[in-house]
């Protein structure tokens, strides 16, 4: 085998190896030999590598030592390559002597296999299983299996049956299939063997085992030596390689065909193209997918002059597959849409998220193709392009920079759904007549329209807004779109002529344009105009429009009070009885400069109540002065014949304003709704107060006195009202807002509210009392008990304990009351103040026909006879004292009950203090019920009984 020629690489490694320390096996200091190692360890030839050891070891002119280092390194070449013989061979010569080669070679031999008899048996079976499977008998998955399990014992048997195949005739099916195992085994013993054909400089060599790549199965372990075969000098082995796509990388393959000639360029970008498929746009590989991307850009660049159409074709899929993921394949996916031929594929694979910064020139070059586009264009170039916009347009890529190419791109029909966002975003008002003039006779200006009609359009864009509708009524293209946008765009120049072009099409009737459109468009042109003929026009259009279409009669009357028109509220009554659906708001409202936009809904009464904020003022939405809006409201909350109407809670808006600022609404209609409220709760005993604006006017009511003595008198009339009023949610609204006002005759009236009929607002007024720290007194308890109302009077009942003043003749009276849980509390209320007083209505009650009653009376009776009994024995055995307050008698009667004194006056004392109740004697009391004795144990359960009992 001839040798290559020394390399400068290797006499470079050489030098450096003569400048380190000396090897573990005490490298002989040999040019020769560093230079062979240097071939084996950094160029991985080991063909060369081998050859050159074994002229070092056979050269008798050599020192011992090196060739015994040679030695060294011949055998462990042959093992890592499976063979045995001429590795133990090799290590027999390297292990004569007693140096560091000696005793490596002698570890390395003592590797072998202990159980030689196994090792005979593993190489039997392996030379079996290799026969089996190359002499045919069976090639399928089994016989393979069986091949693989023996792993590294078989590879001497595959290469020598290789070798003695290739030898004989390198074309044999059985020198393939061998090699192809080879290649399928993968262990480092068979990938040695590869390496080695790879290097050989034998062509014949290199592709005989370059063929075995067409066998599957090919582990990831072969993918270096498949790169390798990559970058073979020979045609035939790199298109061996490029069999096996899934294990070559990406940019090798690109940097592989960039320097290959053109049938294996095509190869190889069909190779490309289906590991691009499977590896850009993959989770969490944005960055490797921008690389490759750039790195496909830049080797498709030069095939824009291909030589042939199959090249072109290969590098278009390769390009579609991966110019997403860089701005340089954007760039280059943009100058080639206009050549792209071939059937539509799915959606360009899209970046998750991408860096668009400096694209705007892209813009210009992808609306150069797209302009370019001729009808013999393909569908592929018109779905790249189609892509290709859709993906700029979600990353929100094209900034103000590229307006004139975004009108380029949409004009020619790729962004009609975009446009109009795209403008949302970037467009400035001046942009519109550009806008206008770019997109005129286009379906993208009616796109377009709903943003144009809310810029400062100008008489000048008339006349191509015009044109482009009448097109889009009569021409087939524009049958893709509904004009009707657009009209609001023609209304939104204010031209004189537009009004005469819509009565027209009113007249005439259009399926393309419905009178809906219509009013649109004189929507828009009265906002820009508002004169007394617009107006009456949409007063026509209003009374022709049918009943269901509330969308459009809404926005119509919406526009006429805008206007400050007042011929809407006389069509109002029959709109309303005709739809109450318009009452209540619906959808968006007006934006914050009170502009209105047609396709919004919102109930009738709302116009007269929204407004917004302008140069840090409420301003309001209407157009009405102070005196009509006065009017309008006046009449909008007074009684029909059918009740009041549905206007009342639409006013809340205006107090809440007055409130917050004075100078929101005009005096003159805050007095007025103060008024209408009033009037209301004299008169409606149903008046539901929350849907009204009674809530905002009675907290103004409930603040400082107003300096306007107008005001403050409204105001004042309004509380005094709400107070009084027939509807009981009035008036308990009307006490729950009282919280600064608390004057003497607010008291009064709050005392006078606690008899009120309702428990609602007795209960809430009793409340607002004590807040106020106001005493309980017999007054207060007297109205709350006369209530018609049984939970009012039970409420009272339950309250009257914290009142100091006699309340028999008050309390009396319930004994009778129909509802005996109300009996059964007066008891219970006698009871407690163990009045003699009450004896004779307690002892009628004995008579009662409710057993819970009676036995309640027989309690209440007890309790004042008990109290009134000791009390007098009491008296009695202090002296005559009886005005002994009740602590010195339980600090006494404490005394007497002490172990020291007589069983008797023990039992006596004990018994004394469960009648006297005092709760400061509990403790003595528990310990007593432990008593040795059982009298006194008895007594003292007794006396807690009676005490805990009383304190229920």
């Amino acid at each position: 085998m001839a040798h290559r020629p020394t390399r400068v690489l290797s006499l470079l490694a050489a030098a450096l190896l003569s400048q380190a320390p000396a090897a573990a096996q005490e490298l002989p200091l040999d040019d020769a030999l560093r230079a062979a190692i240097a071939i084996e360890e950094l160029e991985h030839d080991l063909v060369t590598a081998r050859t050159r050891y074994a002229e070092l070891a056979r050269d008798a002119t050599r020192g011992d030592a090196l060739r015994r280092h040679a030695w060294l390194r011949l055998g462990k070449l042959a093992r890592a390559r499976g063979d045995t013989e001429s590795a133990r061979e090799a290590l027999a010569a390297a292990a004569r002597g007693d140096d560091a080669t000696a005793r490596a070679a002698q570890a390395i031999a003592q590797q072998e296999p202990q159980d030689l008899e196994r090792a005979r048996q593993l190489a039997e079976g392996a030379e079996r299983a290799v026969a089996a499977y190359l002499e045919g008998r069976n090639r399928g998955g089994d016989a393979f299996e069986n091949l693989s399990w023996f792993g590294d014992a078989a590879v001497p048997p595959l290469i020598r049956r290789y070798l003695a195949g290739r030898d004989e005739d390198s074309a044999s099916p059985l020198v393939d299939h061998a090699g192809g195992a080879l290649w399928r085994l993968g262990t480092p013993a068979a990938l040695a063997f590869l390496q080695e054909q790879l290097a050989d400089p034998d062509l014949r060599h290199r592709r005989a085992i370059a063929r075995g790549l067409a066998f599957g199965g090919i582990p990831a372990t072969a993918a270096a030596l498949v790169a390798r075969a990559l970058n073979d000098a020979d045609d035939e082995v790199v298109l061996a390689a490029l069999r096996r796509p899934e294990l070559l990388d990406v940019e090798a393959l690109c940097d592989r065909i960039a320097s290959a000639r053109a049938a294996l360029r095509i190869a190889g970008l069909e190779v490309l193209r289906s590991r691009l498929a499977s590896t850009m746009g993959g989770v969490g590989s944005e960055h490797v997918s921008l690389r490759i991307s750039r790195r496909v850009a830049r080797l498709l660049e030069p095939t824009l002059e291909s030589t042939s159409p199959q090249e072109f074709r290969a590098a278009s899929e390769c390009l579609l597959s991966s110019a997403c993921f860089s701005s340089e394949g954007r760039a280059l996916l943009a100058r080639w849409l206009p050549r792209l031929t071939g059937v539509p594929r799915p959606p360009l694979p899209h970046p998750r998220s991408t860096d668009f910064d400096g694209e705007a020139e892209n813009a210009a070059v992808l609306a150069q193709s797209i302009a370019s586009f001729t009808p013999a264009t393909g569908e592929l170039a018109r779905t790249a392009a189609r892509s290709l916009v859709e993906l700029y347009v979600e990353h929100k890529a094209w900034k103000r920079a590229a307006l004139d190419a975004v009108l380029t791109i949409a004009r020619h029909g790729y962004l009609d759904l975009e446009i109009a966002l795209w403008l949302e975003r970037n467009g400035l008002p001046e942009d519109a007549p550009r806008v206008v003039d770019a997109l005129a006779d286009s379906t993208a200006l009616s796109a377009a329209s709903g943003w144009l009609s809310r810029q400062p359009l100008g008489e000048a864009q008339f006349d191509a807004i015009r044109r482009t509708l009448d097109w889009l009524q009569s021409s087939d293209e524009g049958g893709r779109w509904s004009p009707a946008p657009l009209v609001v765009a023609l209304g939104a120049t204010g031209h004189p002529d537009a009004l005469a072009w819509l009565r027209r099409l009113a007249a005439a009737g259009s399926k393309r344009l419905p009178e809906s459109s219509v009013a649109s468009g004189a929507i828009w042109l009265n906002q820009r105009r508002n004169d007394e003929t617009t107006r009456a026009f949409l007063v026509e259009l209003l009374e022709r429009a049918p009943v269901a279409d509330h969308a459009r009669r809404i926005a119509l009357v919406a526009q006429l009070v805008r206007s400050g028109d007042r011929r809407v509220w006389e069509l109002l009554p029959g709109m309303r009885q005709a739809n109450q659906q318009l009452v209540s708001p619906q959808g968006l409202l007006p934006d914050t400069d009170g502009v209105f936009h047609p396709q919004s809904m919102m109930g009738l009464d709302s116009w007269l109540t929204h407004s917004f904020r302008r140069e840090g003022r409420r301003r309001w939405w209407h157009g009405y002065d102070d005196v009509q809006l006065d009017a309008l409201w006046t009449n909008l909350l007074a009684r029909g014949e059918q009740g009041y109407g549905p206007y009342w809670k639409e006013c809340a808006p205006l107090a809440y304003a007055a409130n917050e600022s004075s100078d929101s609404v005009p005096g003159a209609l805050y007095l007025a709704l103060c008024e209408a409220h009033r009037a209301r709760c004299s008169d409606d005993e149903d008046f539901d107060p929350e849907r009204s604006a009674l809530v905002p006017l009675l907290w103004a009511a409930d603040q400082a006195p107003s300096a306007d003595a107008a005001r403050r008198a409204a105001l004042a009339a309004l509380r005094d009202a709400a107070l009084t009023a027939r509807s009981s949610k009035v008036r308990a609204l009307a006490v729950f807002q009282i919280e600064q006002r608390r004057d003497e005759a607010t008291r009064a009236l709050l005392l006078q509210l606690c008899g009120d009929p309702s428990s609602s607002v007795a209960m809430r007024a009793w409340e607002k009392l004590d807040e106020f720290g106001a005493a309980l007194d017999h007054t207060r308890v007297a109205r709350g008990l006369a209530s018609a109302d049984r939970d009012m009077r039970l409420y009272a009942l339950e309250r009257s304990a914290a009142c100091s003043e006699p309340l028999a003749e008050l309390v009396a009276p319930l004994l009778r009351d129909p509802e005996s849980e109300l009996r059964i509390a007066a008891c219970r209320h006698f009871a407690a103040r163990v009045d003699l007083n009450a004896v004779p209505a307690l002892l009628e009650t004995l008579r009662d026909a409710d057993e819970p009653v009676r036995r309640a009376a027989a309690e209440s009776l007890q309790a004042i006879r008990l109290y009134h009994d000791e009390s007098a024995r009491w008296a009695r055995v202090l002296g005559g004292k009886p005005e002994l307050g009740k602590a010195a008698a339980a600090e006494a009667l404490v005394d007497q009950a002490s172990a020291t004194n007589e069983l008797a006056t023990r039992l006596l004392a004990i018994r004394s203090l469960g009648l006297l109740a005092a709760p400061e004697t509990l403790p003595l009391l528990i310990a007593w019920t432990k008593d040795e004795d059982a009298q006194i144990a008895a007594a003292a359960r007794e006396a807690l009984q009676r005490i805990l009992g009383m304190g229920k």
